[in-house]
């Protein structure tokens, strides 16, 4: 799904909610983020980076210690996850400096494709080869380089 970004009556971007949550989906509650950066291509993994302080007001984030590489942050609005990875910052003020990577793209990144032949002669030679493989084919499954490929993911 694309990001769609809603804009206030003065068109300044509206900040996206983002919620932290466990690998299983269980949500922990809302991140205040700040610096908001995305972007989404279509050639790409959308991406989203912010900054979270320790302490705002002198009081400490409750989900500071939360926030650790591996976990995932739900936004709201485009009803998307994404996993993060964190860098520290620790000059004058603590900060975590916190870069999503769109969940399914990070996810199939790290699928191995071992034997596997799309048109070659290996491929040809199949049983089951009728036609030669396209990017997707929703009527027959066999020859659909998208359906090949995801049988291959866990």
């Amino acid at each position: 799904m694309a990001i769609k970004i809603t804009f206030d009556q003065s068109n300044t971007p509206e900040s996206p909610t983002l919620v932290l949550a466990n690998r299983n989906g269980s949500k922990l509650g809302v991140i205040k983020a700040h610096n908001i950066t995305l972007a989404d291509h279509l050639n790409s993994a959308s991406e989203i980076q912010f900054k979270v302080y320790k302490y705002e007001d002198n009081i400490k984030n409750y989900l500071w210690d939360k926030i650790t590489d591996f976990k995932l942050v739900w936004c709201k609005e485009w009803d998307n996850w994404f996993e993060i990875k964190i860098d520290i910052n620790e000059s004058n003020e603590t900060i975590k400096n916190v870069y999503c990577t769109n969940l399914g793209q990070a996810e199939l990144s790290q699928i191995n494709l071992y034997d596997i032949e799309i048109n070659t002669e290996k491929d040809i030679a199949r049983d089951d080869y009728i036609n030669p493989t396209v990017l997707y084919n929703e009527n027959d499954t066999s020859c659909s380089l998208l359906h090949r490929i995801l049988e291959k993911a866990p």
